[in-house]
């Protein structure tokens, strides 16, 4: 007996409109990564809550830049303000990718 199984999702599709909604995945995860970690920020004068900035691709399939130019952001995720557990950060991006899961 021989089984055969067709999937025309990516046929039916040009690839500029999987780079689209590749893109648009990517969007939609970049900016909820940036409201996690907004939400998420210990806040002594607001500095470093204010400079997480999402950069999108330039390009279709490309990757979005999670940014944050305060220099002491990585003291912090350390664990070093008592307003956030350590590890804040990782746990702001693994909640924005659940619901790939």
């Amino acid at each position: 007996m021989k089984i055969t199984l067709k999937f025309d999702f990516v046929e039916a599709q040009t690839w500029a409109q999987l780079g689209a909604l590749s893109n648009k995945i990517t969007n939609k995860l970049g900016q909820d990564v940036v409201r996690n970690l907004q939400a998420a920020n210990p806040v002594d004068t607001g500095y470093s809550r204010g400079r997480w900035k999402y950069i999108p691709p330039t390009k279709p399939f490309g990757v979005g830049l999670v940014t944050n130019g305060a220099t002491y952001i990585l003291i912090l995720n350390d664990g070093w303000s008592k307003q956030a557990a350590e590890g804040w950060i990782e746990a702001a991006f693994q909640a924005a990718v659940r619901f790939l899961q």
